[in-house]
C-alpha cells in the first residue's frame, strides 16, 4: 500500500507513535515521509511550487534579494491587502508546504529569505524553518542561526544560477 492511500487518521496515528517512542523510523515509511505526506493534504489556497515559484520571481527583483511576506503574500493571492491573522495563518500554512516542497527536491530552504518588513527573519520563525527541517530529516546542524545563514546563501547563489526550471 501506498503513502497516497492511507487515510490521514492512518498517518495521524503513525506520526504519534514515533514521536511518543521518539524514534523517525522502524515503520512502512519513515517520520519524515508521513509528515510529508501530512502537509501535502494541508488546505492552503497556495501549493507548495506557487509559493517557491514566487519567492524566486520576487527574490530576484529585490535589491536585498529577501522580501517581505506582505509583498509574497500580494504576488500569490493576485494583489489582495494583508487581511491581519487570517492573511498570517494562511502564508504559515503557505510557507511550510514551500519548505516541504524544498525538501521533496533537494533545492535551498528558500523560506529562509522571506522576511518582516523590517527586513530581517523573527527569532521564532528561524527557530521555526530549523525545527520543520530537522523534523523532515535534513541535515540542520546544531545552530538554527547558522542553518538559516547558509541556506541564504544557498538560496542566492540557486537563484543567482538556476531558479526553477519549467
Amino acid at each position: 500500500m501506498k503513502i497516497v492511500d492511507w487515510t490521514s487518521e492512518q498517518i495521524d496515528t503513525l506520526v504519534q507513535r514515533y514521536r511518543q517512542r521518539g524514534i523517525t523510523e522502524g515503520g512502512k515509511f519513515t517520520l519524515s515521509e508521513l509528515l510529508l505526506e501530512q502537509k501535502r493534504r494541508t488546505p492552503s489556497k497556495f501549493g507548495g511550487v506557487e509559493v517557491i515559484t514566487g519567492i524566486i520571481e520576487l527574490a530576484r527583483k529585490s535589491p536585498t534579494g529577501l522580501i517581505t511576506y506582505g509583498d509574497l503574500y500580494r504576488y500569490l493571492s493576485g494583489g489582495l491587502p494583508w487581511k491581519g491573522n487570517a492573511t498570517q495563518s494562511e502564508m504559515s500554512r503557505a510557507l511550510d508546504l514551500g519548505i516541504h516542497h524544498c525538501v521533496q527536491n533537494s533545492l535551498p530552504i528558500l523560506t529562509v529569505i522571506v522576511v518582516r518588513q523590517s527586513g530581517i527573519l523573527a527569532p521564532d520563525a528561524v527557530q521555526g524553518i530549523y525545527d520543520e527541517c530537522k523534523e523532515l530529516n535534513v541535515d540542520v546542524g546544531i545552530s538554527p542561526e547558522l542553518f538559516v545563514k547558509k541556506q541564504r546563501a544557498l538560496c542566492q547563489d540557486f537563484i543567482d544560477t538556476n531558479g526553477l526550471s519549467n
